[in-house]
C-alpha cells in the first residue's frame, strides 16, 4: 500500500492534511495511505451528492412534494456514518504521530483519562505509578489463586500470531499457584512456550467481585470517568503467564487501548506506523487486529529482508505502569525475565462503536467459516478450535476430540 507525505506543501496535501484533523502540536510531517486518500475522496463525493439532494428536496418540500424526504434521510444517515468512519480512521486512530527517539514517559500518580484521550491522544506513552503498591497486592498470584479457585480457563502455548499454538484448560488456582514454579511450567509447556492466559475477559467476572470493582476504579483514572454521560463501550482483558510467555507481532485497531502492568516485568516492542510495511502484514484473520508474517522472536531475514529496516521502540513495564498502545502500531510482547500479569482496557465511543459493526459482522461470518482465511484461533469454543488445523485442544494435558 502506497504512502503519501502530507508534510510536503502541495495544495492537495494541505487539503488532505486539514481533513485529517491532526493535532496542531504535530504540524510538520505525517503520512496517509492510498486507502485513506480514496476514503476521503469518497466522502467528498458523498458530501456533494447529499448537498445536491438537500437543495433538490428543499425545492420539492416548498412546492408541496415530500416524496424525496425519506431517501434523503437514508442518504444523510449513510453520510453521517461515513463521516464517523473518517473521524475514526484518520482522527481517533491518528496514525500521523511523528517518529520520536523514545516512547514518552510521564508520572501517572495523578492520572486521569484525559492524559491518554487528549494530551497523548493516538500516541504511545508510558505513565508510571498509576497504581499504588497497596492496590497491586490484590493482583499477586497468591491472591488470584484464592479469588478464582474453582474456575478454569483455556490457555495458549505458542506464538499463535506467527506460528503454532496448542491450547489447554487448567484450573486457575493451580495455574496461579505454579506460575513461578519452573518444574510445573516445564511439564505443561508446548511448542517451547508455557501456558499463557492470553486476552481472557469472561473469567474476570466469575471470581471475587472485588476484582471487577477494582478494575472499575482503575478505569476511572485511565479510561472513562464514572460521571461521563456520553456513550462508551468499555471492556477489559487479563493477561497472565510464567516467564517466557509472549504475544506475536500484530497491530490492534482499538481506538483506545491501555495495558496496565499489575505483577512482574513485561517488555513490549512497538513500531511506528511508517514501519508497518517492513513487518509484512498478512491476511491471517484476527478480529480487530492485523497480524504480521514475520516472527519477531526468530525473524527469517532471508524470507523477510525488509524487516531489518523496522526500528522498534522497546519499553520495559513494571507494576503500576500503564502504556497506551496506539491503533495501527505493530507491536509484540514478552515476559522475558519474570512471570507477569497485566490488564488491557479498551474503550469505544458511539461513533467508534458504529464503525466497528462491519468487523463484528465479519467475526460472526468467520465463526461459520464464511469469512477470513487463516486464524489466530482467538475464539476458545471447542467447535471453532477444531476447524483450525494448527491447533490441538487439550484438557489438563490430555488431548480429546
Amino acid at each position: 500500500m502506497g504512502v503519501f507525505d502530507v508534510g510536503e506543501a502541495t495544495p492537495w496535501g494541505k487539503v488532505l492534511y486539514s481533513l485529517m484533523r491532526i493535532d496542531a502540536s504535530y504540524p510538520n510531517s505525517t503520512s496517509i495511505t492510498e486507502e485513506e486518500v480514496a476514503l476521503l475522496l469518497l466522502i467528498a463525493v458523498l458530501v456533494l451528492t447529499v448537498s445536491w439532494l438537500c437543495m433538490k428536496s428543499v425545492v420539492r418540500i416548498l412546492s408541496g412534494s415530500f416524496g424525496s424526504v425519506i431517501p434523503l434521510a437514508v442518504i444523510v444517515g449513510a453520510a453521517s456514518v461515513g463521516f464517523e468512519l473518517v473521524n475514526n480512521r484518520l482522527g481517533a486512530y491518528n496514525l500521523s504521530i511523528p517518529r520520536l527517539n523514545a516512547v514518552p514517559e510521564v508520572d501517572g500518580s495523578n492520572a486521569t483519562p484525559e492524559l491518554f484521550l487528549k494530551t497523548y491522544k493516538g500516541q504511545a506513552v508510558v505513565a508510571h505509578n498509576v497504581l499504588s503498591e497497596e492496590e497491586l497486592k490484590l493482583w499477586t498470584p497468591a491472591n488470584l489463586a484464592v479469588a478464582f479457585k474453582g474456575n478454569t480457563a483455556a490457555m495458549q502455548m505458542g506464538n499463535v500470531e506467527q506460528g503454532k499454538a496448542d491450547y489447554g484448560v487448567f484450573p486457575l488456582h493451580e495455574f496461579y499457584e505454579n506460575i513461578e514454579n519452573e518444574k510445573w511450567v516445564s511439564e505443561h509447556s508446548s511448542n517451547g512456550s508455557p501456558p499463557y492466559l492470553a486476552e481472557e475477559n469472561n473469567i474476570l467476572r466469575q471470581g471475587d467481585p472485588a476484582y471487577m470493582e477494582h478494575i472499575s476504579d482503575i478505569f476511572e483514572r485511565t479510561l472513562v470517568r464514572r460521571n461521563d454521560s456520553r456513550f462508551h463501550f468499555t471492556d477489559t482483558w487479563i493477561w497472565a503467564g510464567p516467564k517466557g510467555s509472549k504475544t506475536g507481532l500484530h497491530m490492534d485497531w482499538d481506538p483506545t487501548n491501555l495495558l496496565h502492568q499489575l505483577y512482574g516485568k513485561k517488555t513490549i516492542w512497538l513500531f511506528h506506523p511508517s514501519d508497518t510495511k517492513y513487518c509484512y502484514p498478512s491476511e491471517k484473520y484476527d478480529l480487530g487486529a492485523t497480524i504480521a508474517e514475520v516472527d519477531p522472536f526468530n525473524p527469517d531475514l532471508s524470507k523477510y529482508p525488509e524487516y531489518s529496516k523496522a526500528a522498534a521502540y522497546k519499553v520495559d513495564l513494571v507494576p503500576g505502569d500503564v502504556i497506551q498502545v496506539p491503533a495501527g502500531w505493530m507491536h509484540y510482547v514478552s515476559c522475558e525475565t519474570t512471570a507477569c500479569i497485566s490488564l488491557s482496557g479498551r474503550s469505544f465511543d458511539f461513533g467508534q462503536t458504529i464503525t466497528s459493526l462491519p468487523g463484528i459482522a465479519g467475526a460472526v461470518l468467520h465463526r461459520f467459516g464464511l469469512y477470513g482465511g487463516g486464524s489466530t484461533s482467538g475464539y476458545l469454543e471447542t467447535s471453532v478450535l477444531k476447524r483450525v488445523s494448527n491447533v490441538s485442544w487439550y484438557r489438563a494435558g490430555e488431548e480429546y476430540n
